[in-house]
């Protein structure tokens, strides 16, 4: 819970900086929906570039150095 809550907090300017620069390039007002939807996107990108390099970094992994691991 207190990594979750961390990398919320760190990555509030980016979540403003993206919201801001839509809202600039498209013309959108800057409602809920925008934030929501931008979040949201964002999130679940990093989520599976993050997925995507675990798997990958444990691919590349000895099995033997996989068993020292519960």
């Amino acid at each position: 819970m207190i990594c979750f809550a961390a990398r919320q907090i760190y990555a509030m300017p980016v979540f403003d900086m993206l919201e801001t620069a839509l809202a600039k390039k498209w013309l959108l007002p800057p409602t809920l929906k925008l934030r929501l939807i931008t979040r949201t996107t964002y999130v679940g990108k990093i989520f599976n570039m993050t997925k995507h390099l675990a798997l990958h970094t444990s691919s590349n992994l000895k099995s033997s150095q996989l068993r020292a691991f519960p």
